[in-house]
């Protein structure tokens, strides 16, 4: 998919690649996917283990966000996209498919690593007790306040997150700052957040999730709005 941004020559060609078919790919690798996944993996220290694989989301912003750019002033966008394709390709996908395994239970393992015994084997054994909130079927879910209190957080917390990702270099380069200096300011954000989250997992893990989660939104929305009110301040008036 995303080679095949290389070959845009039309803006129907791009809303079908980047905005349908990207999405939908996106979405089989978004943390909420990795994180069901790790989540029957792990339970002792969950909030730690689902804490490092957002910070390597947030390492790879680091990482990528540079390269993508320099890689960009060199050859050009058609260029870029096949080169970040490629660490797709040759990085990415065959690491998932060598390392990644759907259930603790298919190695004849129990989450955390525990050794499933001879009786547990015989019985069908499954995973360990539901959460509070966990539901079985999708009917249940969409019934559940909670459930819709979540999805409303993280529609917000995703929607912010694209807006300052998607219009954070063009802002910069237009309050005079390089291209080069721009992409390094957004992956040193990136980087910085790596730190933030596995300090938030583990803290997780000793003073439970909800009210953690809470402090950190109502912190990023007054964040935003001093952001938004200090930038309405600065914009000169034409």
């Amino acid at each position: 998919m995303t080679i095949l941004l290389a070959l845009t020559n039309h803006i129907v060609f791009l809303i079908v690649v980047f905005g349908v078919l990207m999405s939908i790919a996106w979405s089989g690798t978004s943390l909420t996917t990795t994180s069901a996944l790790l989540s029957r993996w792990f339970q002792r220290k969950r909030g730690t283990v689902l804490s490092l694989s957002t910070a390597g989301a947030s390492a790879g912003g680091l990482l990528l966000v540079p390269l993508a750019m320099a890689v960009l002033q060199q050859t050009g966008w058609r260029m870029t996209w096949v080169a970040l394709g490629v660490l797709v390709l040759v990085v990415a996908w065959p690491l998932a498919c060598f390392f990644l395994q759907d259930d603790p239970t298919n190695l004849g393992l129990l989450p955390d690593g525990d050794q499933l015994s001879a009786d547990s084997r015989q019985v069908n054994p499954t995973r360990a007790a539901a959460g509070p909130l966990e539901a079985g079927t999708w009917r249940v879910a969409l019934r559940s306040w909670p459930f819709w209190q979540l999805t409303g957080a993280y529609f917000v917390c995703g929607f912010t997150t694209a807006i300052l990702t998607t219009h954070f270099i063009p802002y910069a380069i237009d309050r005079g700052l390089a291209p080069s200096t721009a992409a390094t300011a957004l992956g040193v954000m990136n980087g910085l957040n790596v730190v933030g989250v596995i300090v938030m997992g583990m803290l997780a893990d000793r003073c439970g999730r909800k009210n953690l989660l809470a402090l950190v939104y109502a912190a990023r929305g007054i964040t935003l709005c001093d952001t938004g009110t200090t930038v309405s301040r600065t914009t000169p008036v034409v």
